[in-house]
C-alpha cells in the first residue's frame, strides 16, 4: 500500500462536521487497501499462469486486429422459424445460413447491425421473426388507388401517401403493437445498435432490424399502390432532409431496405447484402 501525507487545516468545524469527515476518509482509506489487495491478486495469478497467456497472445494477436473482433465467430444455420439449430466455429466473425445453404446477411452490418456478426449464440436463440404473407399485411394496412399506375397518380394520391406514412403505414409502428416491442429495442434498431429483435421476409435472404422492416414493408405497400418507386425515394429523402434540419437524406441502408421492400415477391431470393457491395 502506497503512503501519501497530507496537510488538512479545519478552522472553525463542529463535532458533527468532523465526524463526518472522519468517514469520507476512513471509506477512501478502505478503498485504496481493497485497491491494493486486487492489485496483488491479479499480479500472483499472472505470474502463475505466464505461459498460458503467452501461448493465447501468441495464437491470436493476428486475428483480433480490430477492439471489437473476437477470435472466433460461427457458420449460424437458422430454420425457417428463425431459431439457431447448428454452429460450426471458424476465425473472423458470424456468417448466417438457412437450412438449405443460402447465406443470409443482415441490411446495415456496418452500423445498427454490427452487433451480430461478432455476437454469441447458441443453439435454439431466436434470431429472426419470419413474416411469409406479405400482401396480406399491406392490403390489411390499405392501399392507395391499387391499379392505377405512377404515371396517372394525381396530387390528392401523393398526399394520401404523406399521410398514411405516419399512420397506417407506419410500419415500425405497427410491428411494435404487434409483437410487444419496448421502446429501448426500437431505439437500439433504430440508432445506438445492439438490437436482438429482426425480421426475414418470405425467402428473402435479409434480416432486418425493426426500423429497417418498417422500411421494407413502405416499399413494399408504395409498390402495390401503384407509385413509381424514383418518387417514392424522392419524397423520403426530401423528409428525411427537412426533418434533419437540413442536414442528411434518407441512409443508404433506408434506401436499400426500401428498394428490397418495392421489388419483392414471395420467391425472391438471394437479395445483394451490403457487405458484398
Amino acid at each position: 500500500m502506497n503512503i501519501r501525507k497530507h496537510n488538512i487545516q479545519l478552522n472553525d468545524t463542529s463535532e458533527s462536521e468532523m465526524a463526518r469527515f472522519r468517514q469520507i476518509m476512513l471509506g477512501i482509506w478502505r478503498q485504496q487497501i481493497e485497491d491494493d489487495k486486487n492489485s496483488i491478486e491479479m499480479l500472483k495469478f499472472v505470474k502463475e499462469n505466464h505461459e498460458i497467456l503467452n501461448k493465447f497472445d501468441s495464437q491470436y494477436t493476428n486475428v483480433l486486429n480490430d477492439s471489437d473482433k473476437r477470435a472466433l465467430g460461427n457458420n449460424v444455420t437458422i430454420n425457417s422459424k428463425g431459431y439457431v439449430t447448428k454452429l460450426i466455429k471458424k476465425e473472423g466473425s458470424n456468417r448466417f445460413f438457412d437450412e438449405n445453404g443460402t447465406e443470409l446477411f443482415f441490411n446495415d452490418p456496418k452500423i445498427t447491425d454490427k452487433h451480430m456478426l461478432y455476437g454469441y449464440f447458441e443453439v435454439k436463440d431466436k434470431i429472426f421473426i419470419p413474416i411469409i404473407n406479405v400482401l396480406d399485411r399491406i392490403k390489411a394496412a390499405g392501399e392507395i388507388s391499387p391499379n392505377v399506375s405512377g404515371s396517372y397518380k394525381n396530387i390528392s394520391d401523393y398526399i394520401k401517401l404523406a399521410i398514411k406514412s405516419n399512420e397506417d403505414w407506419d410500419f415500425p409502428i405497427g410491428l411494435k403493437m404487434e409483437y410487444k416491442i419496448s421502446n429501448e429495442e426500437m431505439n437500439k434498431a433504430g440508432y445506438n445498435g445492439g438490437s436482438r429483435t429482426y425480421f426475414k421476409f418470405g425467402k428473402h435472404n435479409i434480416i432486418y432490424n425493426i426500423a429497417d422492416a418498417g422500411q421494407f414493408l413502405w416499399g413494399n405497400a408504395v409498390s402495390n399502390s401503384g407509385f413509381l418507386l424514383e418518387s417514392a425515394l424522392e419524397g423520403v429523402n426530401n423528409y428525411e432532409y427537412l426533418f434533419s434540419g437540413f442536414q442528411n437524406g434518407d441512409s443508404a441502408e433506408d434506401t436499400q431496405a426500401i428498394k428490397n421492400g418495392y421489388n419483392y415477391q414471395y420467391y425472391n431470393q438471394k437479395v445483394r447484402g451490403w457487405d458484398q457491395e
